[in-house]
């Protein structure tokens, strides 16, 4: 039985079509591949399209963005002060060395180190009591010399009428006459000697010339000064103080000009922080030439100093205005940076564009734009990280945020 085909059963009829041959099975297999790859690259680019393979138009239509609801402000034409900034340093109108005007010990120092002092405080003195012999002894010899006068001039008036009527010599009238002048001379030495004596009474107690601030000083009690060479302390004044500036040619002419027409221009003290300080410097002192290797001309403004906070050789930032001029400006905060080069979103119909500016100084919180803007533009103020060049945007309640809610025309 085995090798012998099976026979078909009497009333079944035999099929063939699963059977294949040894060529079919190839073709068939080849078919079934290249329809299945077909697929998955259909399948492939509806998914990298991001495309839906099935499903209506309205869902493969691209939705428009929603517009960016900002702020925003008007380009506005100011009228701005003419500034002009400086290094200027603090000096005293009065700062004086004080120096010993006799010789001797000092027996009192009469001031701790860096303290302020009256106009007329006694700061050291020097022991007197060489000085108080010297003026005894000056008044003697005045009243010796007084003695002396007296005498020669009895001896004058004796001599007079006896060499008239020639009972005595003219010689020793004049004999007479010649030392009662020397005596007068002698008093006139004595009063000579008393004054000096009580000037060195007087310069015993070293004073403080006017009001100020004393500094550090190494004499001590005890020490030995000699008469115009040693120094005692140096003795500054704190208040009123100078703020000395070395300005440029066109504002030295300009503050010459206020002055001339009897205004008083001002110097602004910057702090630090860039914030104006509440006090004013007025200039009232001006050189009388400029200094050739500069092209500068030193000013000198006086300014209110109470509080001791300026001190002597201290540098400060001072700003100059002289006048005003008109310029655009726009808020510090629509304003960034690409590239090194300044930017601000322009809003027109609707549309944030990128527009590149020039700009110049800060004023409060605006900054001068010098080109790339007109009066009247409007650009956005917030956002502005979000925002990009060509995106469509919507103003907060249709108003200017800065300018006192003008409305904008977009």
């Amino acid at each position: 039985m085995l090798g012998r085909e099976r026979e078909p059963r009497a009333g079944v009829a035999r099929c063939d079509c699963f059977r294949t041959t040894g060529d079919e099975m190839p073709r068939r297999l080849l078919w079934w591949s290249i329809g299945s790859a077909a697929v998955l690259c259909v399948a492939a680019g509806w998914f990298v399209l991001g495309l839906p393979p099935f499903g209506s138009s309205r869902q493969s239509q691209k939705t428009q963005p929603k517009p960016l609801e900002i702020q925003a402000a008007e380009v506005r034409r100011v009228a701005l002060p003419i500034e002009s900034d400086y290094t200027g340093v603090v000096v005293s109108p009065l700062n004086t060395e004080l120096r010993a005007r006799v010789t001797g010990y000092v027996i009192e120092r009469n001031f701790k180190l860096g303290e302020s002092v009256k106009a007329g405080d006694v700061l050291f003195r020097i022991d007197p009591r060489p000085f108080v012999v010297a003026l005894a002894q000056a008044t003697g010899r005045r009243k010796e010399a007084q003695a002396s006068v007296e005498f020669y001039q009895a001896q004058v008036d004796r001599y007079k009428p006896l060499a008239r009527k020639g009972f005595a010599s003219q010689e020793r009238f004049q004999t007479a006459q010649r030392n009662r002048d020397q005596a007068e001379g002698q008093v006139a030495i004595a009063a000579a000697q008393i004054a000096r004596q009580e000037l060195n009474l007087k310069y015993a107690n070293v004073r403080a010339p006017y009001d100020g601030r004393t500094g550090i000083t190494n004499v001590n009690v005890g020490d030995l000064v000699m008469a115009d060479q040693s120094n005692l302390v140096r003795l500054i004044q704190l208040n009123p103080i100078r703020i000395q500036v070395a300005l440029s040619q066109p504002d030295a002419q300009a503050v010459q000009a206020a002055l001339a027409s009897g205004g008083t221009p001002e110097l602004e003290i910057v702090d630090p922080d860039g914030k104006i300080e509440h006090r004013t410097a007025r200039i009232r002192e001006v050189d009388n030439q400029f200094d050739v290797t500069t092209a500068r001309l030193l000013v000198r403004a006086v300014v209110d100093n109470a509080d001791f906070r300026l001190v002597p050789g201290e540098f400060l930032h001072v700003r100059l205005t002289t006048g005003t001029q008109h310029e655009l400006v726009v808020p510090s905060r629509a304003l960034f940076t690409q590239l090194d080069q300044h930017l601000v979103y322009l809003i027109k119909g609707g549309t944030a564009h990128m527009q590149q500016v020039e700009v110049g100084g800060e004023h409060g919180q605006d900054t001068v734009v010098t080109k790339g803007l007109s009066s009247g533009d409007i650009v956005a103020t917030d956002h502005i990280q979000h925002l990009n060049d060509g995106e469509p945007v919507r103003l907060e309640d249709r108003k200017l945020a800065g300018t006192g809610g003008k409305p904008a025309d977009l």
